[in-house]
């Protein structure tokens, strides 16, 4: 018995790793609107727990991966308009930050 609880700690360990190994994503909204956009459609995904960007446009997303996978999520950023990790969006640029003044 004690060797199965073992085996399955280090089960939900691994995945939890692998989960947490992919949970930050590049991108170019670096304005309140455009994170507001990505954080509002993340969060819809399955799986997602928590969005956090930051004023560079780094997500950090707490995920899990059973849910919606790594590549999706990126896909949906991109969905809205913003790169992803370097990956153009598909339906054209609709970063609502380029106009958008940075104030000190």
């Amino acid at each position: 018995m004690k060797n199965l609880f073992l085996i399955l700690m280090l089960t939900i360990a691994t995945i939890t790793a692998k989960a947490q190994e992919n949970n930050t994503i590049k991108t170019n909204a670096t304005c309140k609107a455009g994170q507001e956009r990505i954080t509002t459609e993340l969060k819809k995904l399955d799986g997602v727990f928590d969005v956090k960007i930051t004023a560079d446009g780094t997500i950090t997303l707490d995920y899990s991966s059973d849910g919606t996978p790594y590549n999706d999520l990126v896909e949906k950023i991109t969905e809205c308009g913003f790169t992803a990790n370097g990956i153009e969006p598909k339906n054209g640029d609709k970063n609502l930050c380029k106009n958008v003044k940075k104030t000190k």
